[in-house]
């Protein structure tokens, strides 16, 4: 909290499960498709004859080997989206907009949403599965019109979103 704001999402809280999930996904389907196979030049040679089965496996394994590689490629860009603005953050290379915020939604259909705030306008998905801003807060409240919000951002990518404090509602004035 600094100056009555209180940090209601932050990236560096946000757990990159497309880090976490796109290896283990790779590897997965990398052994299950290994086992299916298997058994289907098992098959393949008891039925059609190894003049087949060799044919499968010019085919089939450079298909492993090319899916295993797009995976880790994959991976890898998706850590490099995470851990770049991490580093950025850290070294103080941002820029922060501060104001009213105005919620601009598209299509009450569309998960991408718009939000305007000091002549500024960033852009989320609500159905965000990354480490970027989905329009939820950290306490579960959302973004509304209306709220006088503090957004640390590089290029547009919301890093930080900082609400100003709420005075309880029985507070004499």
């Amino acid at each position: 909290m600094d100056g009555g704001r209180i940090i209601v999402w932050d990236f560096r809280d946000a757990f990159p499960w497309h880090l976490a999930i796109g290896p283990a996904m790779v590897a997965g389907s990398g052994l299950l498709f290994c086992v299916i196979y298997r058994g289907y030049f098992a098959w393949v040679t008891d039925v059609l004859g190894t003049a087949f089965a060799w044919f499968g496996r010019i085919f089939g394994y450079p298909m492993i080997v090319i899916t295993l590689i797009g995976g880790l490629v994959g991976t890898y860009f998706g850590t490099i989206q995470f851990f770049n603005p991490r580093s950025t953050f850290a070294n103080g290379e941002y820029t922060v907009t501060e104001g009213i915020a105005e919620v601009i939604n598209p299509s009450p259909a569309s998960p991408e949403q718009r939000l305007e705030i000091g002549g500024e306008i960033f852009e989320y998905s609500v159905n965000n599965g990354g480490p970027t801003f989905s329009g939820r807060f950290t306490d579960g409240g959302i973004v509304r019109t209306g709220m006088e919000l503090r957004i640390s951002h590089i290029d547009g990518e919301i890093l930080r979103v900082e609400r100003r404090e709420q005075p309880p509602t029985d507070t004499p004035h």
